[in-house]
């Protein structure tokens, strides 16, 4: 895990944009949720707490910085059965499947099948890079890439069920990246733009529980001629 020029960045244009002044606690909670994530990294059974997982490295496009963060396929299981979760047919070109770690043999085992006796697919959306990740069905995906097929069969998990299905540290790292890139955009969109303290993970809330998004409209003149 790199994120420190990441923190970097996005604390220097924060400051810069007057934005921890403007708004009480918010550099406090920004700063708790980041050494929340160092002091957890430390911990490596917080790493590998899932039985049968999927790990995916993440980048976040500052500095080479990344992280890994993992979901539990059996509690992905439960989420689709829970929540009654629809079967859809995904564009293969919206959705990001790792090519790099691809075990041969699966591949193999994929080439000569009958796409209808596929197992569908799991994606989850993955909010702070706005990207669907296939977190279970990579050789499935890739085989009917390969194919030239254009939809598969799977489940996409909204950005909250992603809490339900990751980790505690995959989560904090989640939570936090998509607070960065939220303020961020806030700032640089010149139109207002509302943000709110929620705990859904929809278009420019802010994921905490100690700061208080008002007096929107006068701030963001402030922060758009800073």
């Amino acid at each position: 895990m790199e994120i420190k020029n990441t923190f970097d960045f996005y604390f220097s244009f924060f400051e810069k944009k007057k934005l921890f002044l403007l708004f009480p606690n918010l550099k406090e909670e920004l700063l708790f949720q980041y050494n929340q994530i160092v002091n957890d990294s430390k911990k490596t059974n917080l790493h590998y707490d899932f039985i049968q997982r999927y790990s995916q490295i993440i980048e976040t496009g500052i500095g080479g910085d990344f992280y890994e963060i993992s979901w539990s396929i059996r509690k992905i299981e439960n989420i689709i059965s829970i929540n009654n979760l629809p079967l859809i047919d995904i564009d293969i070109d919206r959705i990001y499947s790792d090519e790099l770690n691809l075990n041969p043999q699966k591949l193999s085992f994929y080439k000569d099948k009958n796409e209808l006796s596929f197992k569908p697919i799991y994606v989850s959306y993955y909010k702070p890079i706005e990207t669907y990740i296939v977190i279970d069905g990579n050789h499935r995906t890739n085989e009917l890439r390969r194919r030239g097929d254009n939809k598969v069969r799977g489940y996409v998990l909204s950005p909250l069920c992603n809490k339900e299905a990751m980790n505690e540290l995959s989560f904090s790292l989640y939570k936090f990246h998509h607070n960065l890139v939220s303020l961020y955009i806030f700032c640089k969109t010149p139109f207002f733009v509302n943000i709110k303290t929620e705990k859904n993970f929809k278009k420019n809330t802010f994921y905490g529980d100690s700061v208080k998004f008002n007096y929107l409209f006068f701030k963001k003149i402030i922060i758009f001629f800073s």
